[in-house]
């Protein structure tokens, strides 16, 4: 679902960054309106993990904390490379958009 909510807010920022060939619904409005429900839903079921797995295990729970620890690590990762290594960062990010 996390990764669901970022492809819907990658589609929104793409086509405020390159308008070519934007139409309102399909590149605005409908991943807007995904991205808002599925960040909705990505609350509920952390905010309701527990009763999702069925247990009060904090091994089992504690699972949820792995989201912001795979992003914070996958930011410093970024970061770390675009400060030592630009060409590995203009590889997979040609236009420069990403610093």
């Amino acid at each position: 679902m996390v990764l669901l909510l970022g492809a819907s807010l990658a589609v929104v920022v793409f086509f405020v960054r390159d308008p070519v060939g934007r139409h309102w619904w399909r590149t605005g409005v409908a991943p807007g309106l995904a991205a808002l429900g599925l960040g909705i839903a990505v609350v509920l079921v952390l905010f309701n993990y527990r009763y999702l797995t069925g247990t009060r295990s904090v091994l089992v729970n504690g699972l949820t904390l792995l989201i912001p620890v795979a992003l914070a690590g996958g930011a410093g990762r970024f970061l770390w490379l675009r400060s030592r290594d630009s060409e590995a960062v203009r590889a997979v990010d040609p236009s420069g958009a990403a610093g």
